[in-house]
């Protein structure tokens, strides 16, 4: 079986390789994805979005304003 970034497919539950990505924006991907299940054959996509900040980054980009999250906010705490 390959490697790589995969999901469970819907239909039969068997592993889905990711099989392309493309940037809609900054902060969204479509990933679109294959059933490895031949008898199966589904292919679907996603949408992968990121949400929230858990560990601040140590360099920003302009005009990208995450959320952080409560673990996150925890760790600042306990970095303070």
């Amino acid at each position: 079986m390959g490697r790589g970034a995969g999901i469970t497919c819907p239909h039969c539950d068997c592993r889905a390789l990711q099989r392309r990505t493309r940037a809609i924006t900054t902060l969204t991907r479509e990933k679109t994805y294959r059933c490895n299940n031949d008898e199966c054959g589904h292919v679907f996509v996603s949408i992968e979005e990121i949400q929230r900040t858990v560990v601040q980054p140590r360099t920003r980009k302009e005009g990208i304003n995450l959320q952080t999250s409560r673990k996150g906010e925890t760790l600042q705490k306990q970095q303070a």
